[in-house]
């Protein structure tokens, strides 16, 4: 009951993403390509073109549209479950979940699991889709975990947030939060939380400090996210 309640919930929001993540894959690999053929880029060789392209799709997508997709498909948690988002106020399902024979730690668990299952389907499709289109990028799946762990942490502070918003404003503090990491990130690179950087480096040169940084701050957010359901009067 849960995961199809889950389900039910999550549905449309995935639609969302999967239309965002096909919007941002048309507007790169069919735009870029004749961006990159002009005179700024002309002198580049096709694998440093591929490469350069690449880098723009891992940096837009890792970097914007999959924190994006990540706070969409999180939704509201615990504190408001509605399908088509950014609504406020409680919510009748909210009121049946709590009323269920389970832990709230489950409920928000599993509400939390169906988003993560249908982000990952997205961003493996996507970057599969994207990697066929650019076919001289050189181990272009090299910077897929640098993804997942950004995703992640955003995520997780889609997560945390909803337990203590209403839906509208959990989604808009954490674009903002999103737009201010972005702005650090160009401001103060090298840095903890310079996410650009991060997303740039591949697999084999992936800064290990950084990741179990950014690892210890997705499991602490989701760890007060639990916190604060058990603890919460509703």
């Amino acid at each position: 009951m849960l995961w199809l309640k889950a389900w039910k919930e999550v549905r449309f929001r995935f639609a969302l993403t999967v239309l965002l993540s096909i919007y941002i894959i048309a507007l790169i690999i069919g735009w870029l390509p004749s961006e990159l053929a002009t005179n700024k880029w002309k002198n580049l060789k096709p694998a440093e073109s591929a490469a350069k392209l690449w880098q723009i799709f891992v940096l837009v997508y890792g970097g914007v549209l999959l924190p994006i997709s990540a706070k969409i498909l999180a939704g509201a948690g615990i504190n408001a479950q509605t399908s088509m988002g950014m609504s406020r106020g409680f919510h009748g399902s909210m009121g049946f979940l709590l009323s269920m024979p389970v832990s709230r730690t489950r409920i928000l668990a599993t509400r939390a699991s169906a988003g993560v299952i249908l982000m990952l389907i997205v961003s493996l499709a996507s970057f599969g889709v994207a990697a066929a289109m650019v076919p001289n990028a050189s181990t272009p799946w090299a910077y897929f975990p640098n993804i997942l762990v950004v995703a992640s942490f955003f995520y997780a502070m889609a997560v945390w947030l909803s337990t203590i918003f209403d839906e509208f404003w959990a989604g808009t503090i954490g674009l903002l939060m999103l737009g201010a990491l972005g702005g650090y990130s160009s401001s103060l690179p090298g840095t903890w939380l310079d996410l650009a950087s991060y997303l740039l480096s591949p697999t084999p040169l992936i800064p290990a400090a950084q990741t179990s940084f950014l690892l210890i701050l997705t499991a602490l957010q989701l760890a007060a996210a639990i916190w604060i359901v058990e603890n919460k009067e509703y």
